[in-house]
């Protein structure tokens, strides 16, 4: 079976035509998946399919926005302007917001020197509105427009940003959060999107340009020298005590991996990658990848709460809340979140099997390092089928020595084992961090028909290669 895809190498994007091994969902010889024989397989599905619809009511509602992705110039702080590339000149780029049910409608415009495209982090959208070029879109090339228009299924915390050349375009600012309500679900004073990146500067305060830099893609990508939220270093944030918070932390960084620890308050997690949690955790020092999302909620206290990030130990700050805003009216209360008990624990795949393993390997022919499942680079990568309506589980093994978050889209999963030992983390993902030398276990409930991409978050790594296509059939 032959595929064009995008092969991205060095920053460059290259069209180039490969073949592409099928493997089943079991890797049977005789090409059926497993799924569709085995009972245990198909209770499995049902179970996922509780956690969230296939469908939802659509409320009749188009929501239409329109970015421009152009030039621009960003106050990282007093003093400190770079250039960007942004929606609609700002970064992150405009907050969009719709209701479960809704149906969105994206004009964008491409003002920029190279083709681009936007990807819906997390959402669940038509195959040929996932902005993947080579795989189901074409890129935006400069001067033209293309309008994305998808409904939303899922509430939750989402986000997009461009996958065309990420490791610059991302880098250079063209993301933008994605929130979705459930008009059904307790709501709160403040319900606020902190969008962490990471910038490298010069010395001079201009943005390093040197991207896809060797070191970058053979270590652990991009990491930058400066940390903002929403755009800004160390910003404070009005509110009053009492207020009920809720805080969606967004890690929209090319590499970066955080550890957001709070000071003052003990936050409650709720969510993660957008989804309602079975059950209420810690929501202190979790640790997100590039990609990954978190929700928290706490009553604001009488003292100023400090957000820092611990990953690395080195306790810097990422932005504070301040008590500065009058108490309100409505007397003590206690910020309450919601939770989805049908979230399924991962002991409903235990003895389903290994249907698949991928390798993270680390890739070089002596002339240009790369990165790769199963000892392939994108342009023969293999492409993995499985049924619609089915669940399939996923062996990630990964003995590099660098990190690699896993994004699979289209598709949700839950972690079911980590290093050979079952784990019951009580949530669904989008993207998993595996750690060096570590080996994790998932099981995905694949239900949207189409070729979706699997790749490494940190943008740097992806664009050396490290990407493979899920078929949903």
């Amino acid at each position: 079976m032959s595929a064009l895809r995008a092969v991205l190498a060095g920053g460059l994007a290259v069209v180039a035509a490969a073949v592409a091994v099928v493997v089943s969902a079991d890797e049977d010889p005789a090409g059926t998946p497993l799924s569709a024989r085995s009972p245990e397989r198909v209770a499995a599905a049902a179970v996922f399919n509780r956690a969230y619809p296939d469908e939802v009511a659509p409320t009749g509602v188009t929501r239409e926005f329109e970015l421009t992705a152009a030039r621009s110039t960003a106050a990282l702080a007093p003093g400190l302007d770079i250039e960007v590339w942004a929606y609609n000149g700002v970064v992150p780029g405009p907050e969009l917001r719709a209701e479960v049910g809704d149906t969105i409608a994206v004009t964008l415009t491409n003002e920029l020197p190279q083709a681009t495209s936007i990807h819906w982090h997390g959402v669940r959208v038509p195959n040929s509105m996932d902005g993947v070029p080579g795989v189901n879109q074409d890129p935006v090339e400069p001067g033209a427009s293309f309008r994305y228009e998808f409904a939303v299924r899922d509430a939750g915390t989402f986000w997009f940003h461009s996958h065309n050349r990420g490791a610059e375009q991302v880098e250079r600012g063209l993301y933008g959060s994605l929130v979705v309500i459930d008009p059904t679900e307790p709501t709160f004073d403040h319900d606020l999107v902190w969008m962490v990146d990471d910038w490298l500067l010069a010395r001079d305060g201009t943005l390093v340009e040197d991207f896809n830099a060797m070191h970058e893609v053979t270590h652990n990508g991009r990491w930058g020298n400066v940390v903002t939220v929403n755009g800004a270093v160390a910003p404070a944030v009005a509110v009053a005590p009492g207020d009920r918070i809720r805080l969606r932390i967004v890690n929209a960084s090319n590499a970066r991996v955080i550890a957001p620890e709070f000071e003052g308050v003990e936050p409650t997690g709720f969510a993660v990658d957008g989804m309602l949690a079975r059950r209420a955790f810690d929501g202190d020092a979790f640790v997100l990848a590039p990609g990954n999302r978190i929700d928290v909620a706490f009553t604001m206290p009488d003292a100023a709460v400090s957000v820092s990030d611990n990953f690395n130990g080195e306790g810097f700050g990422l932005a504070t809340l301040q008590p500065e805003l009058d108490p309100t009216a409505n007397g003590e209360r206690v910020a309450t979140a919601s939770v989805n008990a049908a979230v399924p624990e991962a002991e409903a795949f235990a003895g389903l099997g290994i249907d698949h393993t991928y390798s993270l390997d680390f890739i070089s022919d002596g002339m240009a390092p790369g990165w790769g499942f199963n000892g392939r680079t994108f342009a023969e990568s293999e492409i993995l089928s499985v049924e619609s309506g089915s669940v399939a589980v996923v062996r990630l093994v990964n003995d590099s020595q660098a990190l690699h978050p896993i994004h699979f889209h289209g598709q949700f999963f839950i972690v079911a084992a980590i290093d050979g030992e079952p784990v019951d983390e009580g949530h669904l993902r989008d993207t998993v961090l595996v750690m060096p030398g570590q080996t994790i276990d998932l099981a995905l409930y694949a239900s949207d028909e189409g070729t979706w991409a699997v790749h490494c978050h940190i943008q740097e790594h992806a664009e050396a290669g490290m990407m493979t296509l899920l078929q949903v059939a």
